[in-house]
Parts: structure tokens; sequence; C-alpha cells
């Protein structure tokens, strides 16, 4: 009771606050650490990733900016599709679905993708993240890798500032009373780093590649790696 009661308060306290803000860019820097390192130490930032979430009433895009440090963005470039950042992102409120458009063999694809796909369990731990007083919320996803043939759990941690209390954040994390400034999934982190309130942009829903389902993208990336290895189970080594 006292969990819900906190959230309502969260909700009507910022009910108004993006009222006066018709548009927003966030910038996020990519950074990693070992899931292993269990100390207060910050994640190693990813110099040369940056990304842009740009932000409307309706509507969010989020993709990868290109570096000026193309030789900082080269050392790192490995790290550019790790934990998700590859592509565009793209969430309209007034759609069943979200989009994913990103590249494979040299194709382009348009993912239909379940819309806020995750069940936020928000908590009073707080942190200051840009200035902005965040909170912490928690969800846990599991699925189904077609490649490895096995189930995976994801544990995913968001930070989201009650301020500015719009439902958007890093690639598919949003769904939340409150942007979210610091997303976290296994050792990669997206953290907020630069917030332009009433800015100016342009939000451009992807339209260029094949329209294709999450599920049928899945079973394309099992086909590739059938046609490649087999039918053969891959497993992962302990090195």
């Amino acid at each position: 009771m006292k969990h819900t009661l906190f959230v309502l308060i969260l909700l009507l306290t910022n009910l108004n606050g993006y009222s006066q803000r018709k548009s927003i860019t966030v910038t996020y820097y990519k950074a990693l650490k070992a899931i292993t390192d269990k100390t207060n130490n910050s994640p190693s930032q990813l110099k040369g990733l940056s990304y842009k979430l740009l932000i409307d009433e309706n509507e969010s895009e989020f993709f990868l900016e290109k570096s000026l440090t193309n030789d900082i963005q080269k050392s790192n470039s490995r790290f550019a599709k790790r934990g998700g950042g590859d592509g565009v992102y793209y969430t309209n409120k007034n759609e069943s679905y979200d989009l994913h458009q990103r590249e494979r063999n040299g194709i382009q694809f348009l993912i239909k993708k379940e819309t806020n796909p995750y069940k936020w369990k928000i908590t009073k731990e707080h942190k200051i993240i840009s200035g902005y007083k965040c909170y912490k919320a928690t969800a846990i996803h599991k699925g189904y890798n077609p490649m490895r043939q096995k189930e995976f759990v994801q544990y995913i941690t968001a930070w989201f500032a009650p301020e500015i209390s719009i439902p958007y954040g890093p690639v598919d994390y949003y769904g939340l009373p409150g942007l979210v400034l610091e997303a976290q999934n296994g050792g990669v982190y997206f953290i907020a780093n630069k917030i332009e309130l009433n800015s100016k942009n342009k939000i451009s829903k992807p339209t260029k590649g094949k329209l294709i389902s999450y599920k049928e993208f899945e079973e394309m990336l099992l086909k590739e790696f059938k046609d490649r290895f087999g039918d053969r189970k891959f497993t992962r080594s302990k090195n």
C-alpha cells in the first residue's frame, strides 16, 4: 500500500510538468562495467559513442549520433550494438507498436516490436543525475535466444526524473512517470550527460526497410545460424 501511494504521489506531483516543454533533446553516452564488479565504481565511458533521444508530446526517436572523433569511434565500434543502440528506435504513444530500424547483412529492416515491454517496479532509492533527482526502477525481462536455442533473463535498472514527467527513455527503456536519464542492462549503461528543454527538433518516423515482426526477425537469425553452423546448438565457451 505504501509503495502504491508513493507511485501515485510521483504521478500527481508531476502531472503538469511537461505541459510547457513541447520538445526535449537528451544526449547519452554508453558505458560498460563488469557484471562481477560489485563496487561503487562508475562504469567506463566508451568515448565516441554518443546517442540522441528526440522527444515531443507524442513520440520519441533514439539513435547513435555520428561522431566527430572517428578514430575513437572505430576503437569502440564493436560495442556500438552491444546492449542495444544500433539503428533507430521509434516510439509513438498513439500506436500499438514500436519500430526498430536496423541493418543486417546489407539489408535494411523495420522491426515491429511490442510497445512498452517492461513491468517496472519503482523504488524509493534515488540519486542525482545531470542535476535532476532520479528514482530507481527495476524490471526482469525473459526471452528466448534463437541462435543459442535457450531462454535468457535480463535484469534491467532505470533511473527516471519525475521533474521531467514524460514517459520516454533510451532504446526501449520507457514507460515510467519521468524521463529515464540512466538505464542499465547487465554491464551496459546509457547515461544522460546533456538535457535540452524546449529544444527544436524534428522527429522522423522511420519508413525505409523491409517491414517485419520481431518474431520473424528472430526466425531469420535462427535460419542464418543453421545455414552457417548446421542444426546444432551453439555453446558458449567457458574461457
